[in-house]
This record gives C-alpha cells, sequence and structure tokens, in this order.
C-alpha cells in the first residue's frame, strides 16, 4: 500500500513558481506545491504516483498527506500565494476538508487567504451537491479556486460552471507551439473571453518557449509557469533560486519585442 510506501520512502514535495506581469515586470504571484512518490519506486513520477492512487480510491488519503506536507515545506515566509492540487472526490465525500485545510495553513503559518486550491484532470464528482457545499465554504474561508489543464479533456465548461473560479490554467496542450499555430491562438482566446466573463486570471502553463511567452503576453494573458521561467525544485533550494530566477527572466524579457 503507499500508506506504507510512504513512511519507509517518503513522497517528495517540489515546487514551481508562478510568474505575474505587473507594471511591465514579473513577479512571484504563487508557488505551486507539486509531489512526486517514493524515490526509486515504480511511483516516483507524478503521473504513475497518482494513476495509482485513483485506481486504489486513495484521492482523500494522499491529497492530505500531499497538501499537509507542501504547507509545512512552504511554512509562512512571503506573501505569494500557495498552491495544492485537490482531487475532485476528496471535496465530495470529506465534508471537513475546507476544515482541515484552514487548520493545516493554521499550523505551517500561512494565512488561508494565500491558499489556491487547483482542482482538474478528473471528472467531476457525481455528488455535485456535496462538492459545491465544499467550494462554497472553501471561499467563505478565503481560499480561491483554481481549474488545472482548461481546454483538457475533463477540465470542460462544466467544471468552470460549477465551479466558478478565480483562476483558469491553459492546459499545456494549447501553450506549446502557439505563436506558430492560429488555431491554438483561437482557442486560447476563448479561454481568454471566458476569464474575463468570470473575473478569472488566466494562467499559462508549460511555458518553455519565449516566442510562446511573447504571444501570450500580447493576448493579454499576465500569469506564466513553465520550464521557461523555472523548473520544479526542493523547497530547500527553491528559496534560493527564486530571487536569481525573477532576475534573469526579467533581464531576459527585455531582449523580446511584443509582436503585432
Amino acid at each position: 500500500m503507499i500508506q506504507r510506501a510512504a513512511f519507509i520512502n517518503p513522497l517528495e514535495t517540489c515546487f514551481q513558481p508562478i510568474f505575474e506581469t505587473l507594471n511591465g515586470e514579473r513577479v512571484l504571484h504563487a508557488v505551486e506545491c507539486l509531489t512526486r512518490g517514493p524515490h526509486g519506486s515504480t511511483l516516483e513520477q507524478a503521473p504513475q504516483l497518482f494513476d495509482y492512487v485513483r485506481r486504489r480510491h486513495l484521492e482523500p488519503e494522499i491529497d492530505r498527506m500531499c497538501i499537509a506536507q507542501g504547507l509545512r515545506a512552504a511554512g509562512g515566509g512571503g506573501t505569494h500565494r500557495i498552491s495544492v492540487n485537490v482531487h475532485p472526490v476528496t471535496l465530495a465525500v470529506q465534508g471537513d476538508f475546507p476544515a482541515f485545510l484552514v487548520r493545516e495553513c493554521v499550523a505551517s503559518g500561512i494565512d488561508p487567504n494565500r491558499l489556491i486550491v487547483e482542482i482538474g484532470e478528473q471528472q467531476l464528482p457525481s455528488d455535485g451537491a456535496a462538492f459545491r457545499r465544499s467550494l462554497c465554504e472553501l471561499r467563505d474561508r478565503g481560499i480561491h479556486i483554481a481549474i488545472d489543464d482548461v481546454g483538457s479533456a475533463h477540465a470542460n465548461y462544466r467544471s468552470i460552471l460549477d465551479c466558478r473560479p478565480e483562476y483558469l490554467k491553459v492546459d499545456r496542450y494549447f501553450v506549446e507551439g502557439v505563436s506558430d499555430d492560429p488555431a491554438r491562438r483561437a482557442v486560447v482566446r476563448s479561454i481568454c473571453e471566458l476569464g474575463s466573463f468570470f473575473e478569472a486570471k488566466v494562467v499559462a502553463e508549460g511555458v518553455e518557449r519565449p516566442e510562446d511567452d511573447r504571444v501570450l503576453s500580447d493576448m493579454g494573458i499576465r500569469l506564466f509557469q513553465g520550464f521557461l521561467y523555472a523548473r520544479p525544485s526542493s523547497p530547500r533550494t527553491f528559496g534560493d533560486r527564486r530571487t536569481t530566477v525573477a532576475r534573469a527572466w526579467l533581464n531576459s524579457r527585455l531582449a523580446l519585442q511584443p509582436t503585432r
């Protein structure tokens, strides 16, 4: 069982920053807490780990484990937001999950107003009423909601309507190569229009090329995440790298000329 494996070879937390364009500069907006499986195991990579979790119906248990570990590693320093991933089924079957999140924030010295809950990748649960009640309670406690992988098979219009998120994270499939593909640009523009209607911030995920960043910026997107800016790193090295990564990116940004 994964519970036993986690005690022998703990799950590993890593962080990846999300940068925001403010007044012509890139600043740290949030940090996403990511989880990797026990080092050296067949579950080390996230897709294999969470496929195993879903097949074993361990979503609530692993969500609690990953979030508790991630928030404590993040600690209370800084003013940027902290983003954690939650399976939709967890919110539907565990009515006390919002209270758990607040307790973990307090224990880690993090104001719940800084927390973003990312929902995506899986179909919404059959018990939609319980799911929506949990979302309402999260908002009542000041926690923000994001839909992950917008445009993919499961993160669809129903997810947006049911969740009414504050963030829409564009699936990397539409981001990669957006500068070369008018069809991808059309899809991203439609997501930006949804974001404007719902007053949700749009995040471009998986940005790896400067030319894609430039086109996305010209389309009005202000939040960016991807290898172009920073790869996921361990809690130990993230704090040391954060300022360096941001400064290097800002300097490189000066060389980019906007396209029209």
